[in-house]
């Protein structure tokens, strides 16, 4: 029953839960970081920056989140808003706290990030789901070439935060599941059911009202 409440398009036409259907693709005309400001509201990324050492040229480098967000977007191309939003489900834990998967941290994968939970699969282990996404962070996939397109490994939150973005975009927005609804609910003729994003059912209602509170703001 509830996967047939969240499925059905007709619940959701409402100003705040409309936005699971609305494009994800990058529009720099009206996407900027004030709006992703908007969408870290209340967070502990909100007008807050980080430093990090560049790999390729070994400087120090800062940059606030909301400013990451839209690096990230035009290297995917896809919405700043809706990577915010994507992070914001993913490891905001409290107004002043993220995910451990964040922190940098973790036993064993200290100094890796993982903003979007990549890779990061149900485990029966506590703590095993972060441990999973973090093993991610580190090492990737088999596919050279596709670590260094989404920029693994993670040992900066930049190149997770833009890295991850690349992920998503070529993953997801760029073949057809562009919006929050479609990676949820694949009904795209060119993959099916196998390929959803993530398994909490609400996912798509709980986004889209983020972008919302994004946009009246």
């Amino acid at each position: 029953s509830a996967v047939e409440y969240y499925m059905d398009p007709r619940n959701f036409l409402l100003a705040n839960t409309v936005f699971q259907f609305e494009s994800l693709k990058f529009k720099e005309s009206y996407q900027n970081t004030k709006g992703v400001e908007n969408v870290l509201k209340n967070t502990a990324m909100s007008n807050s920056s980080y430093s990090f050492i560049d790999d390729n040229t070994g400087e120090s480098k800062s940059y606030t989140y909301a400013e990451t967000f839209i690096k990230a977007a035009e290297y995917s191309g896809v919405s700043p808003y809706h990577l915010a939003a994507r992070v914001k489900q993913e490891v905001v834990t409290g107004s002043n706290t993220l995910s451990t998967s964040v922190t940098g941290t973790v036993s064993g994968y200290e100094g890796y990030y993982n903003f979007y939970n990549i890779g990061a699969t149900h485990s029966t282990v506590l703590g095993g789901n972060i441990a999973n996404g973090l093993n991610y962070a580190k090492n990737g996939s088999a596919n050279a070439a596709t670590n260094e397109l989404y920029m693994i490994p993670w040992n900066s939150q930049y190149k997770s935060i833009v890295g991850g973005s690349q992920f998503i975009g070529s993953s997801y927005i760029n073949r057809g599941q562009d919006t929050i609804y479609l990676q949820k609910f694949n009904v795209t003729p060119t993959a099916t059911y196998t390929h959803q994003y993530m398994a909490n059912v609400e996912a798509a209602y709980s986004e889209s009202i983020k972008t919302y509170s994004a946009y009246s703001g």
